[in-house]
């Protein structure tokens, strides 16, 4: 189910840092080391993006709120992202010398799970802080490198694009499943 959220309306959203553990499971981590740049862009449906993150030791339009999550403060009235679900990536820039000026560039792409709309924002929104979910996988390796590892066959695009092609097959599906039951969406 997605949060609702008027297009033009700002609001803070909360990203977390996760982690894989030994037994694969994705555990809460600290935020990248200060030698990390990282950045979040966000987008809805059209070509339109906001961007918020660290660089050399800077934080920009978000501030850490505690040891694994930052705060972005979505400035929607000012800086309109258009309509439709609100989409995100995770840039991370880690110092690795075998990768072309020493950095290792690993993107991981994310439904943030909010949906942006011309409506009023749900009740819970005019003080919602969501939760988003990421994987910022630290030890060297993409999510991408660590799906290979466990068997995916696809190239790295595919990979990145899975996420968001589920999630339009989901809602394509409860489409046709609510103008079946005669409900309008």
């Amino acid at each position: 189910m997605n949060i609702l959220q008027n297009y033009l309306s700002d609001f803070p959203f909360v990203e977390t840092f996760y982690q894989y553990d030994n037994s694969d499971n994705l555990v809460v981590s600290s935020i990248p080391d200060a030698s990390i740049d990282f950045e979040f862009v966000y987008w809805a449906e059209d070509t339109r993006i906001f961007k918020a993150g660290r660089k050399g030791g800077e934080y920009y339009n978000c501030k850490p709120i505690s040891e694994s999550s930052i705060q972005v403060n979505i400035p929607l009235s000012r800086h309109s992202l258009g309509c439709g679900e609100l989409m995100h990536a995770l840039h991370i820039s880690a110092p690795n010398a075998d990768f072309p000026e020493g950095v290792q560039r690993i993107r991981i792409p994310k439904n943030t799970g909010c949906r942006l709309h011309r409506g009023a924002s749900s009740p819970a929104t005019s003080s919602f802080i969501g939760t988003g979910i990421t994987a910022a996988v630290l030890e060297g390796k993409s999510a991408y490198q660590l799906a290979v590892e466990r068997g995916y066959e696809g190239t790295e695009e595919e990979y990145a694009m899975a996420p968001i092609r589920a999630e339009n097959i989901a809602n394509d599906i409860s489409a046709i499943l609510d103008k079946i039951n005669g409900e309008v969406i």
